[in-house]
């Protein structure tokens, strides 16, 4: 109000005020949009690291399982060898007592369950095959996640001050 009455003066000095309040309003703005930016920034660069450690402790479980189920195909490969032979031992039986049902039945039955384990040999192979695909998928949105932490990063670092700066 003082300044108000000075001539002239007054008035310039007032215009002034008025102008450096605006900006300053503007400014605060600009500032709380980059606030709000910033800690949405940061709290998605926090759920990519979390969920970074949720897929290693993933990937742990899927290369465990990989490996098992390797040993599992040798285990089964071993079997197939062992009935293999003691299939060829038992028609080579039958050849020699052609009259014995029983031991027909026997074989067909050995026969049956060696089919069966051949088969889940077979799956066992798929489901590890898939299992290492598994793991490439795993390494690759690792990755992804870490690439957009370093954007965000830069963002943080680079990006908004720079706006900042030209908003000044």
């Amino acid at each position: 109000l003082f300044l108000n009455k000075l001539p002239l003066i007054g008035n310039l000095i007032g215009r002034t005020l008025r102008m450096q309040r605006r900006a300053l309003d503007r400014f605060d703005s600009v500032k709380n949009q980059v606030e709000i930016l910033t800690t949405d920034i940061t709290a998605i660069s926090a759920g990519f690291r979390q969920q970074n450690a949720t897929l290693a402790a993933m990937y742990e479980e899927v290369l465990q399982e990989a490996r098992d189920t390797g040993v599992n195909i040798v285990a089964a490969e071993l079997a197939i060898n062992h009935i293999d032979t003691e299939l060829v031992t038992r028609r080579e039986q039958l050849r020699r007592e052609p009259e014995n049902s029983l031991l027909a039945m026997e074989i067909s039955d050995i026969e049956h369950q060696f089919t069966i384990l051949k088969k889940r040999r077979a799956d066992m192979i798929v489901a590890q095959q898939k299992g290492y695909d598994d793991l490439t998928m795993i390494k690759m949105m690792q990755h992804n996640n870490l690439t957009m932490i370093d954007k965000f990063a830069d963002i943080e670092a680079v990006t908004l001050p720079a706006a900042k700066r030209a908003h000044l």
